[in-house]
């Protein structure tokens, strides 16, 4: 399917709950509409009512390794409307603390798509030529699950979500998606208002609107508050691809150590001129090695602290997407599936904030130990930089020899290199430590308000 004929729309928001056995509890309008299934076909059956046979089973073998293991998944699936029609998705799923799970879904919005669902296919063949061959449904998902990770460039199916979730966000938002702005007049409302038919008196009626402004608020707070986050995450991301730039750069610079070792020893210098001019360079190779060592140790918290921000910005995304969700609902007071969809979308959040606050802990640990080894690199060779700087002014070099006078010259440049990379890499990682954590307790704060200014407005609808 051409992403542009695709019936999803930029604003098309799918919401849906299941219990742990992948029977729908809840569904939204936007799931009805476009499944073509009237609700109540929807809800107690299983959520592969809609699914699409094109779609490899290994896609939904990841999908429940991730949920079986506690954690979200985020893929693109094709599904099947009641009339066969297809329609794609990005999929969101996310375990309920009490059980059950919670799929935000939206329109796929980058190229990522496009390769994916063209994988798919080619699965979707193999599963099927294996199934012809005797193999087991089962077993041909698992060997597509195996194998979805390389296919689709990754090291990791989870590696694979963590850059693919924040990507198509942007791609939304960057097309125009955005929460709602105020709550939209409703029938239950405005019936109680005219004194019809509501739920409620004018006063409930009221109340609720004014319940339902304040939920927008909140969320649309809520949301900013998320947006920070994610620039701070995304600055600890860049921050973390030049640590390992500079890491690599001092390491270079201070392999030319052995280089330099290797050289001296074809000099043809005896007595004491060959002492002047080598016995420092040994120091300064000898120096060069041991902060191989260090430097070693230091790109491995810098793969950590990437590791970890690459998480968070996932995460970050996630709770964003259910943020836009539980505005869809917050605007249409009244609506039959607002309260509890609402409610699941709140404790989603809440679980969403208690992870990434847990996550930036362990990420702060991290660029805290971080920092220290960076110093410590820097601290181990700044007096052998000072010696080779110093040996350097008072080395002749217009009195030696060609070789002795390259080798000057190739530690001259070496030295430079490794100052410079070294003050940047200290700089750098003192720019990490320095990035503001985020305000996880105002968040937690918003999220009570949405769901105090549900129980008000519950009253009115």
């Amino acid at each position: 399917m051409n992403r542009q004929e695709n019936p999803v729309g930029l604003d098309d928001v799918f919401f849906s709950t299941t219990d742990d056995k992948g029977r729908i509890t809840l569904a939204n309008k936007v799931f009805v509409r476009l499944s073509k299934y009237p609700l109540e076909e929807l809800v107690g059956a299983p959520h592969n009512i809609v699914r699409h046979p094109d779609m490899p089973a290994g896609v939904f073998r990841v999908m429940w390794d991730a949920l079986e293991a506690e954690r979200p998944f985020a893929g693109f699936v094709r599904n099947r409307s009641a009339d066969g029609s297809p329609y794609e998705v990005l999929a969101t799923v996310t375990p309920l603390p009490a059980g059950g799970y919670l799929s935000v879904r939206t329109r796929p919005m980058t190229e990522a798509a496009d390769r994916a669902f063209a994988l798919y296919a080619e699965a979707r063949e193999q599963e099927r030529a294996a199934e012809h061959a005797g193999r087991t449904r089962r077993e041909a998902a698992r060997d597509t699950a195996a194998a979805l990770p390389e296919a689709l460039g990754a090291e990791s199916y989870e590696r694979f979500q963590w850059g693919l979730l924040p990507a198509e966000l942007a791609a939304r938002e960057a097309a125009g998606a955005a929460l709602p702005d105020a709550p939209a007049e409703s029938g239950a409302a405005n019936g109680a208002a005219d004194g019809g038919t509501g739920t409620g008196s004018p006063d409930a009626a009221v109340t609720a609107k004014a319940a339902a402004a304040e939920m927008i608020a909140a969320l649309h707070r809520a949301h900013d508050l998320l947006g920070d986050w994610t620039r701070g995450q995304e600055e600890t991301g860049a921050l973390t691809e030049e640590l390992s730039g500079l890491t690599a750069r001092v390491s270079e610079a201070a392999g030319a150590g052995e280089r330099v070792r290797a050289a001296a020893d074809e000099l043809d210098l005896t007595g004491p001129q060959r002492t002047l001019l080598l016995a420092p360079l040994q120091i300064w190779a000898n120096m060069h090695g041991i902060v191989g060592g260090y430097l070693e140790e230091l790109s491995g918290l810098i793969e950590r602290v990437d590791r970890a921000s690459r998480e968070a910005l996932f995460s970050l995304a996630l709770v964003r997407l259910q943020t836009a969700a539980a505005g869809t609902f917050a605007v249409e007071p009244g609506a039959a599936d607002s309260p509890e969809s609402l409610t699941a979308l709140c404790t989603a959040l809440k679980a969403g904030i208690d992870s990434l606050d847990e996550q930036v802990t362990r990420e702060e640990r991290l660029v805290t130990r971080l920092n220290s080894k960076a110093g410590s690199v820097a601290r181990i060779m700044e007096p052998v930089q000072g010696m080779i700087a110093g040996w350097l002014d008072d080395t002749d070099v217009e009195h030696l020899t060609g070789g002795a006078r390259e080798l000057v010259e190739t530690v001259s440049a070496a030295a430079e290199e490794t100052r410079a990379a070294a003050a940047q890499l200290t700089a750098a990682s003192g720019s990490l430590s320095a990035l503001a954590r985020p305000d996880v307790a105002e968040l937690r704060h918003l999220v009570a308000e949405v769901e105090d200014a549900l129980q008000r407005a519950t009253r009115g609808w």
